[in-house]
């Protein structure tokens, strides 16, 4: 999360919701916000219908019945306590959820009734409305729910997060005035799924200039040396300059889209299609587009716009500069039992289609190669299907650092908004020189007696309201162990379903040719949830005492994880001797340098 300027705003602590509201939507529609953080792939109205086609793949393809329980059971939990059902629903919520489970056709029956009543766009307004009304009598726990509701619906609408994230930025952190809640009415109109009609111009190194125009234009696609006049403007600011002399100007209409991020990427499936086509009968060959594009609001508007077309799901998650990148591979490949043993083979392959994925910048291939580096790094158990093994295995990893993640992300988020106001109170508070700085923070925020130190940072960050509701929450988790224990169990119940989902899109992908609009979601959970464990087995396999098996790195593992869990649960409370066993680490094995100094040897 980012503070960003509000001078704009006539009275930000009177609107102190409606900047959380904003705060909150800017870090739900980052790109790098940490999963734990970002809207859900699904919500109840899209969840409805995802398992009415695993209903239907059951009764027709015969898939088991399991993957509509596991639907089902996210469904249920999505619509309870859920304040915008309640305001649409006509039918009190109890009755359609009192299913059978032992039959598929009474589940039907009430999820067909149900869908209707949750119609995606009277959610998306039903939101709305709420959000307007409740900026000024409300509390931001109902807020960050709304918030979070409304940017899945709008995704799943079609809308992108691009659109999103930067209409909110220049809406409310721009140059417009902010007076208060009566400005929602023009933010929701613009991010809302409204059908607009796009022409998208780029430039392109191609060997489609062979074929005939007639048989591009069945793809409403244009290709031409030069430049539509229309264009001309942009290109005079080089967003369309031509970077050789074998580029061509290509034009894609009759592009329908909500936003023009979403137009660029229905232009580039176009683009990628008739590529494809013509790949069946000429392999050598392949196109390259420039980095960016202009498009044009044929229908409305007539706004000429910029946009990047090189967009990377992969790139989505926590990097190193290439300096720490080379000194990591340097610890790996000196540490790493792996490459020795006889999972050799194995963890090679694990790279190839890690690097694979990466190459490419087609969602569907990203997904495919991310779930093969999954389920190629799981040991395969003989009773269990691909996807439970795949789950059993990946869990315990995931779930053992969830919590020190947290607070390795609100740590971050501090010392960006200001390293030196967190280390004078860090100073102030006793018993925590032993402790690293995420440690710190974390013995600041949910010890009970640093309450008063934790109050000053809170007066401190004054309009950050997200990062100081941010901090309260991981208060109210943290100082009592019973809601400790349930935020573990609820993200390892939902990274499971996420599991799940990953695995039917891989499959819909592979044995229908559907891609569900939210796979470029899946891509990213895939790709960390995968950088979890491949980083984490490497770390259980290095050194003398490590593990030469993903074997027996995954059993270890699993144990270790039930013994935390066990830990958690019996853990009296947050204090210095506690913080170790909540914020988990791989303990330091002790090494000779330790107790032998080297000894110079005067020559």
């Amino acid at each position: 999360m980012r503070f960003r300027n509000i001078s704009n705003w006539e009275d930000p602590t009177r609107d102190s919701l409606l900047l959380y509201f904003a705060q909150r939507l800017d870090e739900l529609t980052f790109e790098y916000t940490l999963d734990s953080y970002r809207s859900p792939t699904l919500n109840a109205p899209f969840l409805i219908g995802e398992c009415l086609k695993a209903i239907s793949s059951h009764e027709t393809r015969g898939l088991p019945a399991s993957s509509v329980l596991h639907i089902l059971d996210e469904t249920e939990e999505r619509l309870r306590d859920n304040v915008v059902v309640k305001a649409l629903l006509s039918i009190r919520l109890e009755n359609y959820l009192s299913f059978n489970r032992d039959d598929l056709n009474s589940i039907k029956s009430r999820l067909r009734v149900l869908r209707q009543e949750l119609e995606p766009r009277t959610y998306a307004l039903k939101c709305f409305q709420l959000i307007k009304h409740r900026i000024g009598t409300s509390e931001k726990r109902q807020i960050d729910f709304l918030a979070s509701e409304m940017v899945t619906t709008l995704q799943n609408l079609k809308v992108s997060a691009f659109h999103i994230n930067s209409t909110v930025r220049e809406f409310f952190f721009g140059t417009r005035t902010i007076s208060g809640a009566e400005d929602l009415d023009d933010f929701f109109r613009e991010v809302f799924p409204h059908h607009h009609t796009f022409k998208i111009c780029l430039t392109i190194e191609t060997p489609l200039h062979h074929l005939k125009p007639q048989i591009l234009s069945v793809f409403d696609i244009t290709l031409s040396d030069k430049l539509p006049d229309e264009f001309k403007k942009q290109a005079g600011r080089g967003a369309l300059s031509k970077r050789s002399a074998a580029a061509n100007y290509l034009l894609v209409e009759k592009v329908s889209a909500p936003d023009r991020y979403s137009a660029i990427e229905v232009a580039k499936k176009r683009i990628r299609r008739v590529h494809d086509l013509f790949g069946l009968f000429h392999h050598k060959e392949a196109f390259r587009i420039s980095e960016h594009a202009s498009a044009i609001q044929t229908c409305c508007s007539g706004v000429t716009s910029t946009v990047k077309t090189s967009v990377n799901r992969m790139h989505f998650v926590s990097d190193n500069k290439p300096e720490q990148a080379a000194v990591k591979v340097d610890h790996l490949i000196r540490n790493l039992n792996l490459p020795k043993g006889s999972d050799k083979n194995k963890f090679f392959q694990i790279l190839d289609f890690h690097g694979l994925s990466i190459k490419t910048s087609d969602i569907e291939n990203q997904l495919l190669n991310l779930w093969t580096c999954l389920e190629t790094l799981v040991p395969a158990k003989p009773s269990n299907s691909i996807i439970s093994n795949v789950a059993s295995g990946a869990l315990p990893f995931i779930g053992l650092r969830y919590f020190r993640r947290l607070f390795e992300t609100v740590t971050f988020d501090i010392v960006r908004w200001d390293r030196r106001a967190l280390g004078k109170i860090l100073h102030k508070v006793d018993n925590i020189d032993e402790l690293d700085l995420v440690e710190k923070v974390f013995y600041l925020t949910c010890v009970t007696n640093n309450e008063a130190h934790l109050a000053e940072l809170f007066a401190k960050l004054q309009n950050f309201e997200l990062l100081r509701y941010r901090l309260y929450s991981l208060h109210q988790i943290f100082t009592s162990t019973s809601r400790t224990v349930a935020a573990l169990e609820r993200h390892q119940r939902r990274v499971e379903w996420q599991l799940h989902r990953i695995y039917r899109t891989r499959n819909s992908i592979i044995h229908s040719g559907n891609v569900p609009p939210f796979t470029a979601n899946l891509v990213a959970n895939a790709h960390d949830y995968f950088d979890q464990i491949f980083a984490l087995s490497c770390e259980f396999c290095s050194g003398t005492n490590g593990f030469s098996t993903y074997t027996d790195c995954f059993e270890y593992t699993g144990w270790l994880f039930d013994q935390y869990r066990d830990d958690l649960k019996n853990a009296s409370g947050p204090s210095v001797d506690t913080v170790n066993k909540i914020l988990w680490k791989k303990l330091r094995a002790p090494d000779k340098a330790d107790f032998f100094r080297q000894v110079e040897v005067d020559s």
